[in-house]
């Protein structure tokens, strides 16, 4: 079966994006590694002049960048050339703020559907849904240690209440003593 350039491209870059190796590409598409190393960069974007702006910048950017081509982890431990706990720390960074970027625009867009939207983005967020529920759980136990501070705060304006009765009383059953003993 013949297939077209572009066909073959595309089942590179598929093939890519599964992670395969260069031989099970290079078996499956009829092509050579180095067909397949120029249609990598080609994805990634890379070019001499790309690879020297890329060279002067960060880890961080250049990982924020392959991300964003949506180039596999793997491979960008390989083409970074740094250790795969680095890398996975990144790319949590990375998540971190394309979530909060996503409720930000869901807040923006302020539709009737916000409601709805912001729940299914919680439920294909677990991490961030736990971290909400952990701050709501906070809050409940601050509301509630509000509550009872104020309950406390009740019992003891109501003791001191009931002191300053009874001091008033004492003092005028003093008062009683003094005159009966005055007579």
């Amino acid at each position: 079966m013949i297939i077209s350039q572009k066909e073959k491209e595309d089942l590179i870059r598929k093939l890519l994006s599964e992670r395969r190796t260069y031989r099970d590409i290079a078996k499956s598409a009829n092509c050579s590694p180095n067909e397949i190393a120029r249609i990598r960069k080609k994805i990634t974007g890379e070019n001499k002049e790309t690879n020297e702006d890329m060279k002067s910048k960060s880890i961080c950017s250049r990982a924020f960048d392959l991300f964003q081509k949506e180039i596999p982890i793997t491979q960008i431990v390989i083409d970074l050339d740094i250790e795969p706990e680095q890398v996975k720390k990144i790319h949590d960074s990375y998540l971190d703020l394309l979530n909060r970027q996503k409720i930000v625009s869901l807040l923006k867009e302020g539709n009737n559907m916000l409601k709805i939207e912001i729940l299914e983005f919680l439920q294909e967020n677990p991490d961030l849904l736990a971290k909400i529920k952990e701050a709501v759980d906070i809050q409940i136990l601050i509301w509630e240690k509000m509550v009872e501070l104020n309950e406390a705060n009740t019992d003891l304006d109501t003791t001191n209440h009931l002191i300053r009765y009874a001091e008033s009383r004492l003092q005028e059953l003093y008062m009683e003593i003094d005159k009966i003993n005055d007579n």
